[in-house]
C-alpha cells in the first residue's frame, strides 16, 4: 500500500526514464550511481544525484546503496512492462488519485491541481509529477522509439558572402542576356538605363551658321554626361 501521508511523488523525466530502460535492456548494471547516470544520460553528476537517483530508489529500481533490484529485470522486459507500470502506480499513488483520475491524459489540469493540493508544491513540480503519472498510466512500450533512434541534425546552409555574390551576379546576368536559364534564388542586379529627350525649337529665319553653332554646343555639353569608355 502507498504511503497516504507522503508529500512528494516521482518527477523523473520521460527522457531519463526511457534512456535508462534502453540501457538496462542491453545490460543490467550491478550498481547505479551518479557517475553511471552521467555516462548514460549525458548529465552532470550533481544533477543526477538530485534529479534522478532519489526517484530510482523511490520506484524500486535500486536500493539505498544503489544496488539494482529484481524489479529492474521485469521493468526492462517489453512483455512485462505494462504490468510493472501497474505495480508502480499501486505502490506509489493513493487510491483517491487512482480512482478519481485513472486517465490523467484527459484530465491533465485536474491532475496537476491534485498534486499541488496534496504536496503543497508549485506549478513546475506539479507538472513534472503529472507527466510521470501519465507515463505510468499510459504504459506504452512504443513511446521508447522516440529515444532509441539518434536524431539527425539539420544540414547547415552556408550563407552567400557579398564577395561571392558579385561573381554570381555577373554569371547570371550573362546567362540572362544569352537567353539561358538562371539559378533560382540568385538576384540579378541591373544598372538603370538613362534616356534623354532633347527638343530643339528653331525660328524660321535662323541661319545655317547659327544652327551649326547650336548643335556644336549641345555635343560639347552632352559629352560631360557620357564620357568615352577607356
Amino acid at each position: 500500500m502507498p504511503e497516504e501521508s507522503r508529500k512528494s511523488y516521482p518527477m523523473l523525466s520521460q527522457k531519463s526514464w526511457w534512456l535508462l530502460r534502453i540501457k538496462f535492456k542491453q545490460t543490467i548494471p550491478r550498481k547505479v550511481n551518479s557517475l553511471y547516470l552521467k555516462t548514460v544520460l549525458g548529465m552532470e553528476e550533481v544533477s543526477a544525484t538530485k534529479n534522478v537517483l532519489p526517484y530510482l530508489k523511490d520506484i524500486g529500481l535500486i536500493d539505498e546503496e544503489g544496488n539494482t533490484q529484481d524489479f529492474a529485470n521485469k521493468w526492462r522486459n517489453d512483455s512485462e512492462y505494462p504490468t510493472s507500470c501497474e505495480e508502480l502506480k499501486k505502490k506509489i499513488y493513493p487510491t483517491d488519485l487512482l480512482d478519481a483520475i485513472p486517465d490523467p491524459s484527459s484530465q491533465k489540469k485536474q491532475t496537476e491541481e491534485w498534486f499541488k493540493s496534496r504536496c503543497g508544491v508549485g506549478e513546475a513540480a506539479a507538472k513534472k509529477m503529472t507527466l510521470f503519472y501519465m507515463m505510468l498510466c499510459k504504459a506504452k512500450v512504443e513511446d521508447e522509439e522516440r529515444f532509441s533512434k539518434p536524431s539527425e541534425k539539420p544540414k547547415e546552409t552556408k550563407p552567400i558572402k557579398p564577395k561571392d555574390m558579385k561573381g554570381k551576379e555577373t554569371v547570371v546576368k550573362d546567362k540572362a542576356e544569352k537567353g539561358e536559364s538562371r539559378d533560382e534564388g540568385i538576384p540579378i542586379i541591373q544598372l538603370p538605363a538613362i534616356h534623354l529627350n532633347v527638343q530643339i525649337h528653331l525660328t524660321s529665319d535662323a541661319s545655317t551658321n547659327q544652327i551649326d553653332q547650336l548643335f556644336a554646343s549641345m555635343a560639347k555639353h552632352l559629352k560631360e554626361f557620357f564620357p568615352k569608355k577607356s
